[in-house]
């Protein structure tokens, strides 16, 4: 048998989720900006390109395979890129410029 032919696996996204340990002032500065969560997400991808392809995918495979639990992983991905102001000035993620450029977060079709 084939398994689990034409299962869709995405990395799994806890957005909520407070790590052990941390001062309420660091409880509050991650609800607040989940950039240290984009770090661990990109770290545990292997690179942001990886993360965008996932982004792309989900958000295709919503649009033309009216899949649901693809529309959940691209509206959680989404919600994690738009709530990353940290990272907006951050070189790994934006590129050397700090803005749209050929490298970073911007992939140009």
């Amino acid at each position: 048998g084939q398994g689990n032919a034409g299962a869709i696996y995405y990395t799994k996204l806890d957005l909520k989720a407070i790590p052990q340990g941390l001062s309420p002032e660091n409880i509050t500065k991650l609800a607040m900006d989940k950039s240290s969560v984009l770090a661990a997400v990109v770290k545990k991808l292997g690179s942001y390109e990886l993360l965008l392809g996932e982004l792309q995918y989900a958000f295709l495979l919503f649009l033309v395979g009216q899949s649901y639990e693809s529309f959940e992983q691209w509206k959680t991905l989404l919600l994690l890129l738009s709530s990353c102001e940290e990272a907006l000035g951050d070189e790994q993620f934006m590129g050397s410029a700090g803005a749209a450029s050929d490298e970073g977060l911007f992939i140009d079709f």
